[in-house]
């Protein structure tokens, strides 16, 4: 098993937003420090995602084995917590792979 935690700095020029990413044996916690960030979550099978936006001071637990992505509003600050593997796709809808 992998874990890994960060605090990294997002500026919306230099992500981008057409990357998902799943974790399929855990959740990830998100924490928003600075900036405003707009979290996407698909649910498993199929059907439209949650979209919650995120603000300074803002928590969000990804559920485990679900596609997320994020969109970065402002420069943003975020704290995440992923004690586990994470998989990438750049797939218009990561569930068809």
């Amino acid at each position: 098993m992998t874990s890994e935690q960060a605090l990294q700095v997002f500026n919306p020029a230099t992500i981008a937003d057409d990357i998902d990413e799943m974790h399929p044996a855990t959740e990830e916690l998100l924490q928003v420090l600075e900036g405003k960030i707009e979290v996407e979550v698909l649910p498993i099978t199929e059907g439209g995602g949650q979209k919650v936006m995120l603000g300074a001071a803002d928590c969000f637990i990804v559920p485990g084995d679900c596609w997320h992505r994020q969109m970065i509003h402002l420069r943003s600050k975020e704290f995440y917590l992923t004690p586990g593997e994470a998989l990438h796709s750049h797939a218009e809808d990561p569930r068809a792979e």
